[in-house]
């Protein structure tokens, strides 16, 4: 098979030279992490894009390429994908992408579009980490305190902390440890708000870290008061994150600590 982009005199901004795409022969076996595209929606991901983010290329076709992107770079990534319609090529953008467990890698992110026939798009594109932004084993509650990861959905049920599954916004589930501290099970929740789980007036605060959570971020060590099925509050402080589940669907975890 010929080269799709045979270009080795190709430099990036720094003026280092770079080696060409592989072909797509060698797509599997190449060194770096790639991604086969349409326009905006992944097709397939080689084992060495599965090593740097734990992405796999079934979880990726559910996916869009935005989705992968942190919310903040994504307008970046769009304006790579007009360049890609004008040029056919796009060299060097830096943008941060998630991971399967929510880690943000900085990637020097290049693609190529490697045919371009009506309704059959497809782009070759090649993120290159630069470095992890984030890790979870490093964060720092509100107190200065070292703070553990929230884990990971697949730990969910055994985790030993109270933890709050919500789709979208809404509580869907909750652990086995969420039970016996607050009394609520996940059939009980089934068809309950936010607002049945805490006390009223920190509802502004649940919405504000919604907020945050839709944008990207994350939220730790906020105070709530958590309300029992009988009435009762329980002081605890609230983390949350927002992930992807394996189909692509957007989920948000919350661990609710009690303080007393």
């Amino acid at each position: 098979m010929a080269r799709s982009t045979d270009k080795p005199d190709r430099k990036p901004a720094s003026g280092a030279p770079r080696e060409p795409f592989p072909d797509l022969v060698e797509f599997d076996a190449a060194p770096v992490p790639l991604a086969l595209s349409s326009r905006g929606a992944p097709l397939r991901v080689n084992a060495a894009f599965t090593h740097a983010f734990g992405w796999t290329t079934e979880q990726v076709v559910q996916m869009t390429a935005l989705e992968l992107t942190v919310l903040e770079d994504r307008p970046a990534l769009e304006k790579a994908l007009s360049r890609l319609d004008a040029s056919g090529e796009v060299s060097d953008l830096v943008v941060r992408v998630w991971t399967g467990d929510r880690r943000q890698v900085l990637c020097r992110l290049s693609a190529t579009v490697l045919r371009h026939d009506p309704g059959d798009v497809r782009i070759l594109w090649r993120p290159v980490p630069l470095g992890r932004i984030t890790e979870p084993a490093d964060r720092t509650g509100a107190q200065g305190r070292p703070e553990a990861p929230l884990p990971l959905l697949e730990e969910f049920d055994t985790a030993p902390i109270p933890l709050v599954l919500s789709r979208p916004g809404l509580p869907r589930r909750v652990n086995a440890a969420y039970t016996r501290v607050f009394g609520w099970t996940s059939k009980a929740i089934g068809n309950r708000e936010w607002s049945d789980l805490v006390a009223a007036e920190d509802l502004p605060v649940l919405e504000r870290a919604r907020e945050t959570l839709m944008a990207g971020g994350e939220v730790h060590d906020v105070e709530v008061r958590g309300r029992t099925p009988d009435g009762r509050f329980i002081r605890c402080r609230f983390s949350a994150m927002a992930g992807l589940d394996a189909s692509g669907q957007t989920y948000s975890l919350a661990r609710m600590v009690p303080l007393e």
